[in-house]
């Protein structure tokens, strides 16, 4: 019984084990592209960026408190 339950756990690992996603992007941006900001723009990029992580990544409903500044 011992050895059907440890085959039902381990078959699926090996078929569903090696799927691999990616939160991020696999390049990394280029340094030249990107815009200089300083502490004084950090209220604009606050309000971008709580405007573009929901767009990107969903609402983070389940873990409210995680994600905040």
């Amino acid at each position: 019984m011992k050895m059907l339950y440890i085959l039902i756990m381990t078959i699926p690992m090996l078929f569903f084990g090696s799927i691999q996603g990616y939160a991020q992007p696999k390049e990394c941006p280029v340094l030249s592209e990107l815009e200089k900001t300083s502490i004084k723009d950090k209220k604009e990029v606050m309000k971008v960026l709580n405007t573009l992580i929901p767009k990107t990544y969903g609402k983070l409903n389940e873990f409210p408190d995680i994600y905040t500044m």
